[in-house]
């Protein structure tokens, strides 16, 4: 994989922000020794952003927030099932698939005291998981078009915590 950031200090409005892309190529060979001469693989392309920034508000209170995005291609990427190449014609057991997560998130970051600081946080993620036809896709038996779908949910989570530092100065 290629990791990519990118950070600057004391913006107009920000403390500070920064910036990651990541990507990763994965492709997973296999050939079978079962008499069969079956060869295949399996690849997923992996695409990943982040950013961050922290603003001083204030009072004790620093807020850190940002956003995230996640996708992931893949061609057979289920663990069992591959794109068989050999012997031909190539066919795979599983629809290609798209993995979509995008998500926002805020973390207050309190210093109510030198000694004690308390943590506020609230993330709202969206997912969503797409299989695609391809003309090597030959489902094992049944419907071939079942296994055509979309399907997409939010999560929204959130954080409380606190922190006691018995010496401030540690």
């Amino acid at each position: 994989g290629v990791s990519v950031s990118w950070r600057a200090d004391e913006m107009s409005f920000m403390e500070d922000f920064e910036w990651r892309v990541y990507y990763q190529y994965k492709r997973d060979e296999r050939r079978w020794n079962d008499g069969t001469g079956r060869e295949g693989y399996a690849r997923t392309d992996t695409y990943s952003t982040d950013a961050q920034a922290s603003t001083d508000l204030g009072a004790g209170h620093i807020l850190t927030y940002g956003v995230h995005a996640h996708i992931d291609y893949g061609e057979s990427a289920d663990d069992e099932q591959f794109t068989y190449t050999d012997p031909k014609p190539e066919r795979a057991d599983a629809p290609d698939t798209e993995w979509l997560n995008l998500a926002a998130f805020a973390l207050d970051e309190w210093s109510i005291s030198d000694h004690f600081t308390l943590n506020l946080s609230l993330r709202y993620d969206w997912f969503q998981f797409e299989s695609k036809e391809t003309s090597t896709y030959q489902p094992a038996g049944g419907d071939r078009d079942a296994d055509f779908f979309t399907d997409s949910i939010g999560a929204l989570t959130g954080g409380i915590g606190a922190t006691w530092k018995i010496d401030p100065n540690w």
